[in-house]
């Protein structure tokens, strides 16, 4: 399965889709692992105590903060749905199940905040790994001959 959605990035599915897919996927098998010492579920063993299961797992032993194992759990929901829609699963795990995101006020920085650290060195000292692939303007430019300066004139 994941296969085929990695072909359909770009097209169908976006690169962080997949990303959200796969972090999914890791938390899932870790919490199987951790809950239920085994590497696989089937599809008429996803009940809705799992799923409750699941959602405890994210907030204390993966400390996911509330909002973020929500999000979690709404694509876990998603992908149940897509199940539910082929005819792979019989019943929805999230029928009772409801979602409430808490608001977070994060502010504004501070002027303490907003001050660089002392420990951060500066960008113009950051050089790329590879600098053979960095190209210079003139070698950007579609100009076949880089454009020539006139001297100055001093009078």
């Amino acid at each position: 399965m994941r296969t085929k959605k990695v072909k359909r990035v770009g097209h169908t599915i976006s690169k962080d889709s997949l990303q959200k897919y796969s972090v999914l996927r890791k938390h899932f098998a870790n919490f199987l692992l951790y809950k239920y010492k085994r590497k696989d579920l089937g599809l008429t063993e996803f009940t809705p105590a799992i799923v409750q299961d699941f959602e405890l797992y994210l907030t204390t032993i993966a400390a996911c903060a509330y909002n973020t194992a929500v999000k979690k759990m709404k694509t876990l929901k998603t992908i149940t749905l897509y199940a539910l829609k082929r005819g792979n699963l019989l019943q929805d795990p999230f029928l009772d199940h409801h979602f409430h995101l808490t608001p977070v006020d994060r502010g504004f920085l501070t002027d303490e905040e907003k001050k660089p650290k002392p420990d951060n060195k500066p960008l113009r000292n950051i050089k790329p790994k590879n600098s053979a692939n960095c190209k210079t303007a003139s070698e950007v430019s579609p100009r076949t001959k880089p454009v020539q300066k006139k001297p100055a004139l001093l009078y």
